[in-house]
């Protein structure tokens, strides 16, 4: 499956816009090792829009998988949802609910103007996850939104999606925006 998606992602322009679905049960570990891959690249920053992990135990994590923490910023949707305690940390912003597209937006944008000077990649974990929080029309619309303003940012942008929690409507809806859809199922 890695070397599938390392072939995928090298067929790819420099500035693009890819969905992956993964099956559930290779899920941690090829969300992992893709944004290793991201975050490896030479000055390159990354936002993560964080759905399913709230931001205190996803840097655990990438910390114990070797995934440094140093060019990446995260945008925090869960830990509010579910009344944890925010972090105070410089690369990470909470935000109240995965329902709060439009503060999603706002974040994703401040991120893209603080780092004016490098290259980005933004990394969507997971649209499945967001469906489930918003419905499909409006997620339509925030899709649509996210990938122009990827285009127009011209910087990466991943959207992973979960194979047994995803509307296959919802998936199909969002390779017309996409350069390319990887399924990994």
């Amino acid at each position: 499956m890695l070397e599938k998606l390392k072939k995928e992602l090298k067929s790819l322009p420099k500035n693009f816009i890819v969905g992956v679905v993964l099956p559930t049960k290779n899920y941690e570990f090829i969300n992992l090792e893709l944004l290793r891959m991201l975050s490896a690249q030479k000055g390159v920053v990354g936002g993560y829009v964080s759905v399913n992990r709230p931001f205190n135990d996803l840097s655990l994590k990438l910390k114990s998988s070797n995934i440094s923490l140093d060019n990446l910023f995260f945008i925090d949707c869960i830990t509010k949802e579910v009344g944890g305690k925010s972090i105070d940390s410089p690369n990470c912003v909470y935000i109240d609910s995965p329902k709060s597209l439009t503060d999603i937006g706002i974040a994703m944008h401040q991120f893209i103007v603080h780092t004016k000077d490098y290259e980005k990649f933004l990394y969507v974990d997971s649209i499945s996850t967001l469906g489930i929080h918003n419905d499909s029309n409006t997620m339509l619309r925030f899709i649509h939104f996210l990938t122009g303003k990827i285009r127009l940012w011209g910087i990466q942008g991943v959207m992973v999606a979960l194979h047994e929690d995803s509307d296959q409507r919802l998936i199909a809806e969002i390779s017309q925006f996409c350069d390319k859809m990887i399924d990994l199922t």
